[in-house]
């Protein structure tokens, strides 16, 4: 498990752009990122996309992964890769001021665009309870601290809400994510599905 993101800004404007000295965060694999400005961002995952267009950033978009298929905005923005494999040359080519990235099959990519100079932000959550992590540190990295908030807060209600309208009975659920050709498998423990 990725430990949780604790962020401290050094300077943050509300409208997403920080200033000269931009905002330091330790992101979800335990990195110190500084971001001196959040203008252009690339995401190379599905969840940093979606949180980023909550947080009212879409316009700042100028690559996703090939998984990131919502809101609709991500249908014109520059597709940099899949999940498994980002085209790192492809991300450099766009010269973002942040990378929000995942863990684990990222890793590589991760360190290669590091190595480029890139500011890079591993914002993934692998469990449900790191979600609102995430969302808090996208918030201080593009600078929509209080919109990240407000997202949490809806998260929660709806967390509330489930808990309290929860079957009298427990059901046990079979999560498909191949069947036929490729095999019949599903997550394990440890995933952030499972």
């Amino acid at each position: 498990e990725s430990p949780e993101a604790s962020v401290s800004a050094e300077a943050a404007e509300p409208s997403g752009t920080a200033e000269a000295d931009g905002v330091t965060v330790t992101d979800m694999a335990g990195n110190e990122v500084t971001v001196k400005k959040a203008d252009k961002i690339v995401s190379l995952t599905p969840a940093g996309t979606e949180i980023v267009c909550a947080l009212g950033a879409a316009k700042q978009l100028v690559g996703v992964d090939a998984y990131s298929d919502y809101p609709e905005i991500t249908e014109s923005i520059e597709v940099v890769g899949d999940f498994n494999g980002p085209d790192v040359e492809k991300v450099a080519s766009l010269e973002p001021d942040v990378v929000l990235a995942g863990t684990g099959l990222q890793e590589d990519a991760v360190a290669q665009l590091q190595e480029l100079g890139i500011a890079v932000a591993v914002v993934e959550a692998t469990t449900f309870d790191e979600i609102s992590g995430s969302i808090e540190l996208i918030g201080e990295i593009i600078g929509a601290q209080e919109e990240a908030q407000t997202v949490i807060g809806e998260i929660d209600a709806a967390v509330e809400e489930a808990q309290a309208n929860q079957p009298a009975e427990k059901k046990t659920v079979y999560y498909v994510m191949s069947y036929g050709e490729n095999g019949n498998w599903t997550s394990g423990p440890g995933s952030f599905i499972n």
